[in-house]
């Protein structure tokens, strides 16, 4: 009889492997296909079609998209002639690029779930083996809400901040 460690390890395994062929193949289709319209529509968007679902850099910032290329726009004023507001825009890079780090600690963190369902599965029945691979599934599982909570606030703040 298979266990719920066991089965729940199998299908995060499964759903994981569907998402990813399922993220490769719209990746494809849409570099191999782009039409002017989807390039500047992925522009105006900041880049959500990017590698692994991953932001931009750029998330936060407008863009515009000129002959052929998206560009950042210049950066924001801040009411005073010839004074940018660069606190600004160093702040959006910076909750992007905090955005995608959590986003890749997410990833690592269903890898080591993955990981711990498969030491789960070789452990033959030895209960040390069994506790290993228990106790990195539940570890894993627990960097999975803490990174998936962790993008949601910073979506929040950013949000609310700019």
């Amino acid at each position: 009889m298979i266990s719920a460690v066991r089965l729940l390890s199998l299908l995060s395994l499964a759903a994981i492997i569907i998402t990813l062929f399922g993220l490769a193949t719209q990746s494809t289709i849409t570099h191999a296909q782009a039409t002017e319209a989807e390039r500047r529509a992925n522009c105006e968007s900041s880049g959500s079609n990017t590698f692994l679902g991953l932001p931009t850099w750029y998330k936060y910032l407008e863009t515009e998209y000129v002959d052929g290329s998206c560009n950042v726009k210049s950066v924001p004023d801040t009411g005073n002639p010839g004074q940018p507001d660069l606190g600004a825009t160093v702040g959006a890079v910076v909750f992007a690029v905090i955005e995608i780090l959590l986003r890749v600690a997410g990833i690592v963190a269903v890898g080591y779930v993955i990981y711990g369902g498969i030491l789960y599965s070789i452990s033959q029945g030895e209960p040390e083996r069994l506790a290993m691979g228990r106790k990195t599934i539940i570890n894993g599982l627990i960097g999975v809400v803490i990174a998936v909570f962790a993008v949601a606030i910073v979506n929040l703040i950013t949000g609310i901040l700019l």
